[in-house]
């Protein structure tokens, strides 16, 4: 081959180094414009871990202090909650009575660990008490009010910057929100949902229902990261039958 074929054979295998490179430039251009939603998630923080409340609160307290602002019908029914139960009658208490799920902010409370599952579609919570799964619902579907309501509700979130922001409504009525505070089928949630740091897991909580408060009002939950480990069985049945507290304290 003398030196003009050998220049030749050079420039063929360029050009199609070239078009190699340039059609997986392409490819991936393609499906960062026709997957927006793929391409922004590896962008958002991950909320993959194990976590727990710290410190173990019981009831919620409204951010930055001041009072609960109950309406009428709500001071009466957390008065009558209060009352039952420092006399040890937890009828008005699905949970320690039944063992049905706490339901929401409630869950979120309960002093066991609990693991993040975040994927693009759905973030999943599993608690190690009594092995309870709350799910959020990421597609980015209509917020609607399911057809039923139920104890956990639906929720459905979408990421603001590093916020995770959850809206969770139809609940069924008669559910507390810590152990005491009444709630009603109005009830509906806002959070967001945000790595303080590596370790630190912020949940601000949004209350709006007008059948128990005269106005929205806030509380913050703080969460610190645990060890990935596998969590041991504990059932609210279990605990009722060996007479231990339904609830971990």
């Amino acid at each position: 081959m003398n030196r003009d074929q050998k220049g030749r054979a050079v420039k063929r295998q360029d050009f199609k180094g070239w078009v190699r490179r340039s059609a997986t430039l392409a490819a991936f251009l393609g499906y960062v414009i026709w997957h927006p939603a793929t391409a922004a998630a590896h962008q958002q923080p991950s909320l993959d871990g194990v976590w727990k409340l710290v410190p173990s609160i019981t009831k919620l307290v409204p951010a930055g202090g001041g009072d609960i602002p109950f309406s009428a019908q709500g001071r009466t029914d957390y008065q009558e909650n209060r009352a039952s139960a420092a006399k040890g009658n937890f009828d008005f208490d699905q949970t320690k009575s039944t063992c049905s799920s706490p339901g929401l902010p409630r869950l979120m409370l309960i002093p066991d660990r609990f693991r993040i599952f975040q994927r693009e579609r759905i973030v999943t919570m599993m608690f190690e008490w009594n092995s309870q799964l709350r799910q959020i619902d990421m597609r980015g579907g209509p917020e609607e009010r399911p057809p039923a309501d139920s104890m956990n509700g639906v929720s459905y979130g979408r990421w603001e910057g590093d916020a995770l922001v959850v809206k969770s409504l139809g609940f069924l009525p008669g559910k507390l929100l810590d152990g005491v505070l009444p709630s009603s089928e109005s009830l509906e949630l806002h959070e967001r949902i945000r790595l303080k740091d590596k370790n630190t897991l912020d949940d601000q909580v949004t209350i709006t229902d007008p059948v128990n408060f005269t106005r929205p009002w806030k509380a913050i939950l703080t969460y610190k990261r645990q060890a990935d480990e596998q969590f041991p069985q504990d059932l609210c049945l279990d605990r009722k039958k060996a007479g231990q507290p339904v609830l971990p304290r």
